[in-house]
């Protein structure tokens, strides 16, 4: 995503993802994302026995939910996100200014062996 800074790839990301979702899920999506060259690709990701960890993507998700384009809630036994309806707002404009070709990469995330990757996490 060209010219796009990387907490807004996220948001596009969680706007495609449909949330709520679990912000364990996110770091494996996002994981994913870096390790293909689709977007991230300087975060560093620790891995732990539940799965892929990153502080840059901690720090992105905070500047999101700051900037009240996120909420994180807390579960029981997990952090969730969701993206705020101003937070969708942006997202459709991220959308707007990535590439075809970009938008089919970010598509194989959440389809085909995009799905794979995540059940392997």
């Amino acid at each position: 995503m060209t010219n796009v800074p990387d907490a807004l790839k996220i948001l596009y990301i969680l706007y495609r993802v449909k949330s709520p979702v679990d912000v364990k899920d996110i770091h494996r999506i996002v994981d994913i994302a870096s390790s293909r060259g689709i977007c991230c690709k300087q975060y560093s990701f620790a891995r732990y026995p539940w799965g892929p960890y990153s502080k840059d993507l901690e720090a992105d998700l905070e500047i999101l939910r700051s900037l009240g384009l996120v909420s994180i809630t807390n579960g029981n036994t997990s952090r969730r996100l969701v993206i705020t309806e101003k937070g969708v707002t942006v997202a459709i404009n991220v959308e707007r200014v990535i590439s075809p070709n970009e938008k089919e990469r970010l598509e194989s995330l959440f389809t085909g062996h995009g799905d794979q990757d995540r059940a392997n996490g």
